[in-house]
């Protein structure tokens, strides 16, 4: 199947993946083989590894934050010492029917689609109900003596970025990290403390408009990749997909009412305990989404799509860049990806990344 596909085969493609997951192989332990049903490219709103290899991992114990900091960077979250959950948030949306080349069967349930790994793994790994308190996965070191963390607002301002390249009225022409998502505009790099919690924002510019046979956004995902010596990204587990760490911005993408999910569950760094498998490098984050809407894009133009949120954890200067992008539009076409991606029969268009100066 070809990475850009119809709504339709997105809601299919997250079945697969659950089944594949149920399974137990680890993408560590054994390669697919070909024949064995193995789908080596990474369709929009499906997880990073090929069918058959994700694994459902032990989950770990819930950690702490720093003082003064939110879970989840959600309002009113739990801000004392040692919290480890916030309040619970509503279930996405009802899901509706697409019909875009055929009948199409119903898409998953919220509870389905909160689900980090394969339905029946196991509530321990299965990334938290939807309707549960927000819980942190893993631990986050507490600042310094006598630092009081800065904390990044939570709204998130208007990218308004440069439009080089933005010629084409079939694809996203860039692809860019915002260093501070509250902040208007594109801020390249940003000084921080160790200590402090501060929000990116993964910006899409150009989404070409819902019209005709093409346009719209309704399914992608992501890695974010970043330095986990010095920057932490928590895993959330519990309530809703789109609610997490990272976190959809369902406002910019047509509101609840579109019915968005995200499937596998976000993930801080897909190394955290309770997902899919990362690279298993402790030194290396991986901050994972990966979403879609049943329903026909409506999202276009230049879109905060998420918000990832980090702890500042030592000195240093640390890039953050995206890769593994994959997008597809109303009808299932794909919109774009990063240069060096693996798709290459997708059109390569610039991914601007960031940088954050711990000092």
């Amino acid at each position: 199947m070809r990475r850009g596909y119809v709504v339709a085969a997105a809601i299919v493609a997250m079945t697969v993946v659950f089944a594949a997951c149920s399974s137990g192989t680890s993408s560590k332990d054994k390669t697919a083989t070909a024949g064995a049903g193995a789908n080596t490219t990474r369709p929009a709103g499906t997880a990073t590894k090929p069918a058959g290899t994700a694994t459902a991992k032990t989950t770990g114990t819930p950690g702490t934050v720093a003082a003064g900091t939110a879970a989840s960077g959600t309002p009113g979250a739990t801000t004392a010492a040692g919290a480890t959950t916030v309040p619970g948030t509503s279930p996405v949306a009802g899901s509706t029917q697409v019909d875009a080349s055929g009948p199409v069967g119903p898409a998953p349930t919220v509870s389905e689609a909160d689900q980090t790994v394969a339905a029946g793994a196991g509530a321990g790994i299965s990334g938290g109900d939807p309707n549960a308190p927000q819980q942190v996965v893993g631990t986050v070191p507490v600042p310094p003596p006598g630092v009081t963390p800065v904390v990044d607002a939570t709204q998130i301002a208007a990218p308004n970025p440069p439009q080089d390249g933005c010629g084409s009225t079939e694809t996203i022409c860039r692809f860019i990290i915002d260093m501070d998502a509250s902040t208007p505009g594109i801020q390249s790099s940003r000084d921080v403390k160790v200590g402090d919690v501060f929000r990116v924002a993964v910006v899409f510019v150009g989404v070409p408009p819902p019209g005709g046979s093409f346009g719209g956004l309704s399914a992608f995902n992501f890695n974010l990749n970043y330095d986990r010596t010095k920057l932490i990204a928590s895993t959330i587990s519990g309530g809703s997909s789109t609610d997490r760490n990272p976190d959809l911005n369902v406002p910019a993408l047509g509101g609840d009412a579109v019915g968005w999910s995200c499937l596998p569950a976000p993930e801080g760094d897909l190394d955290d305990p309770g997902g899919i498998d990362g690279d298993g490098d402790p030194a290396t984050g991986q901050a994972f989404l990966s979403c879609f809407t049943p329903a026909t894009g409506q999202a276009s133009g230049d879109l905060v799509v998420a918000v990832v949120e980090f702890h500042a954890i030592a000195k240093g200067a640390v890039p953050l860049r995206l890769s593994d992008i994959n997008t597809s539009d109303k009808i299932g076409s794909p919109l774009g990806q990063c240069t060096g991606d693996p798709d290459k029969s997708v059109k390569e268009v610039p991914c601007d990344p960031g940088t954050v100066n711990v000092q």
